[in-house]
């Protein structure tokens, strides 16, 4: 999952689990969230799951903030196998 924003944005990435639980992404090893800024000074801000396996199918979200509101965009993610 990527978004694109401005500058003056804070940006969570987070996963609401199968079994109910949100998590913030910053805190799994297995997890990613990395930013950068194009030469149009956009930044990119995004996800990447390492070796993904079954136990990490859920709803990812990405919720951008400022002073005068968020946006928040999520999708599901099925992963089929075991473990």
């Amino acid at each position: 999952m990527k978004i694109s924003h401005s500058k003056n944005i804070v940006i969570f990435f987070g996963q609401t689990w199968d079994s109910g639980c949100f998590s913030v992404l910053k805190f799994f090893p297995r997890f990613l969230v990395g930013q950068y800024v194009t030469v149009h000074d956009e930044v990119i801000s995004h996800v990447n799951v390492s070796s993904a396996r079954a136990v990490d199918g859920g709803t990812y979200s990405c919720r951008a903030e400022n002073a005068v509101g968020f946006a928040e965009h999520a999708a599901r993610l099925n992963i089929y196998g075991e473990g």
